[in-house]
């Protein structure tokens, strides 16, 4: 039992963790330029996510979107951490019934600005 729930703790420190890495960092221009997806003149997450919106709409909205972005990481997260653990599907079920509110309220208050 205690195993769920220090599992259930570092899930959702990694789905923050990537969250804030994702959205207040520049990272996505980087892989994206690295892949060939984006355009060389994009220097920011704002011009990122504008160019995507335009030219991929779905995976724009999808990948500029903190609710939506949470809950697909935290699907990965939980799903990576039963197969390692052996945990039952329960523990995904339950994780991605909850992590996303909890990731989003620490990102909100993490990225809060005065």
């Amino acid at each position: 039992m205690i195993d769920l729930i220090i599992f259930y703790i570092i899930g959702v420190l990694i789905c923050s963790s990537m969250l804030l890495i994702w959205f207040e960092s520049t990272i996505v221009v980087h892989v994206s330029k690295f892949l060939k997806i984006s355009k060389d003149d994009i220097y920011t997450f704002d011009e990122w996510s504008d160019d995507m919106l335009i030219r991929f709409p779905f995976f724009g909205e999808l990948f500029s979107c903190p609710i939506c972005l949470s809950f697909w990481v935290c699907v990965g997260v939980s799903i990576c951490i039963r197969f390692v653990n052996e945990f039952s599907w329960w523990f995904v079920v339950s994780s991605v019934s909850s992590w996303p509110i909890l990731v989003f309220l620490f990102f909100k208050t993490a990225t809060k600005r005065d």
